[in-house]
């Protein structure tokens, strides 16, 4: 084995690691990114807009009273709450969910919401309340805080 073919070796190692390996990884974050959907509520529907071409992809309508959105990572199941009401949609918009939740607050104005799908949780915070509900809708917890909730993430 001569130096000639070490040095072959040795360049297609570096070809790969440094030309291959990064086209890969740059493709692969891309086809993630154009999987992901962007969801905006604006008067009285729900769209799914493409973030790559900004180009609505779905409309949900007759959700004009939707004052909160929040998207389950693990499914990408788009929940809304809007005025003690709670809804949930697959990526596709078929209907998941569609119940009342619990009237505890006269004024039901959320600051936010959130959901853990892999703990099988959706939180929504309003006024001094927080609420844990589970996916179907169901409320389990609720603790009454000292201060009003501002916001929540996870």
């Amino acid at each position: 084995m001569g130096i000639h073919a070490i040095s072959r070796r040795w360049a297609r190692l570096l070809w790969v690691v440094f030309v291959c390996l990064p086209f890969l990884a740059f493709a692969g974050s891309s086809a993630d990114h154009e999987a992901r959907v962007l969801w905006v509520s604006a008067d009285g529907s729900v769209f799914k807009v493409s973030p790559v071409s900004g180009l609505p992809q779905l409309e949900l309508d007759d959700l004009s009273q939707a004052q909160a959105l929040a998207v389950d990572e693990t499914t990408d199941d788009l929940w809304i709450y809007g005025h003690r009401h709670l809804w949930a949609y697959d990526s596709q918009g078929n209907a998941l969910v569609n119940t009342r939740i619990s009237a505890h607050v006269d004024d039901d104005e959320p600051a936010g919401m959130v959901v853990d799908g892999n703990a099988g949780n959706l939180w929504l915070g309003i006024n001094r309340t927080l609420d844990r509900l589970d996916l179907t809708g169901s409320l389990h917890a609720s603790l009454k805080l000292r201060h009003d909730i501002v916001g929540l993430t996870l």
